[in-house]
């Protein structure tokens, strides 16, 4: 059986090891044009000599790439990319506070079963103070789930029972 998650995500990397290869071979075109460009403009309002000036150019060309490569590299890409689902029920307890210091948002899934609970009770989590209702326990016998998406730097909690289940994309 084909895995496609596993498909994309490897087509997402060579796509984006393609671009980053063209952004290089791209970059050092603007080098080179920058420096050329420096070159012929300064060099002789200067008065510097024509390897410096070039060099000069070049480095401060690489070192303004670099600084834009690297916020490329460590921007936010959004939920779910470099991320993978961990199942955290063993270390999880509903009605305690828990804070999201990923430095991205994430995904919480918490699941519940049980007989012979009350019947007409919500099952629902608070994030930042702000409750959000998931499904209603309608018979003795039942299971709940609730998911949402947690804000990068927020506290968040479930409010019902300890989980049968509770993972987290992170």
């Amino acid at each position: 059986m084909i895995d496609l998650k596993k498909s994309f995500k490897n087509i997402f990397k060579n796509i984006l090891v393609q671009f980053l290869s063209f952004l290089f071979l791209l970059s050092w075109l603007w080098i080179w044009y920058a420096a050329w460009t420096t070159l012929t403009s300064n060099q002789w309002a200067t008065g510097q000599p024509v390897n410096q000036t070039l060099m000069q150019g070049i480095i401060n060309n690489l070192n303004d790439l670099n600084t834009r490569v690297a916020t490329l590299w460590t921007s936010n890409w959004g939920i779910g990319y470099w991320q993978t689902w961990q199942d955290l029920t063993s270390s999880r307890k509903a009605n305690t506070n828990y804070t999201n210091n990923t430095g991205k948002p994430i995904m919480v899934n918490y699941y519940y079963y049980a007989l012979n609970w009350p019947m007409n009770s919500w099952v629902y989590a608070v994030i930042d103070g702000v409750t959000i209702y998931g499904s209603v326990w309608i018979q003795w016998y039942s299971s709940n789930n609730l998911s949402f998406i947690v804000p990068n730097g927020s506290t968040y909690r479930i409010e019902w029972y300890n989980p049968t289940s509770w993972v987290e994309l992170r």
